[in-house]
């Protein structure tokens, strides 16, 4: 099977039954997938923080995938676009975690989390699998030929 790397801020799209994207080592980073079981067809993007407009940011949209409030939009923007159906759509949200221990607002991880399970709420979506928090970083595989998720923790064996 083929393996595609989903790199931080970035998104990727696939009918290959062939093929699996995956988010590698995520710590405090978010990876939302989507799965089309009907279209045998699915996406992985990974941001890496809450909110562009908190981080006084103003290039947002040249780097929409990097912050949850653009990159969830963008997202489903572009799974509708690739052929993805919303009322069809499994999501998965994977990372969050807070690899130094952070809390309140110096954790970034558990903002992010919130952040998208805010924006999928808002649109309806109810991730159907989450493995995110605690002091761990986690790789998140998407099987496109079936929409299977595998989820490796470090120095754990990996979950399907």
């Amino acid at each position: 099977m083929k393996t595609t790397v989903v790199d931080v801020s970035d998104v990727k799209f696939s009918r290959d039954t062939e093929e699996a994207l995956m988010a590698p080592s995520l710590g405090s980073c978010v990876a939302v997938s989507a799965y089309d079981a009907h279209n045998r067809a699915g996406g992985l993007m990974i941001f890496m923080l809450p909110n562009a407009e908190e981080m006084a940011f103003t290039a947002s949209d040249e780097h929409p995938f990097m912050f949850a409030d653009t990159a969830i939009p963008h997202f489903l923007q572009a799974a509708e676009s690739y052929g993805l159906e919303a009322t069809a759509l499994t999501v998965s949200v994977v990372g969050g975690g807070q690899m130094l221990g952070q809390t309140g607002r110096s954790n970034v991880g558990g903002r992010n989390y919130t952040m998208a399970r805010q924006l999928l709420a808002r649109v309806g979506i109810t991730p159907t699998h989450e493995d995110v928090g605690g002091r761990h970083n986690r790789t998140l595989r998407l099987r496109i030929a079936d929409g299977g998720i595998e989820v490796k923790v470090a120095g754990q064996s990996p979950e399907r």
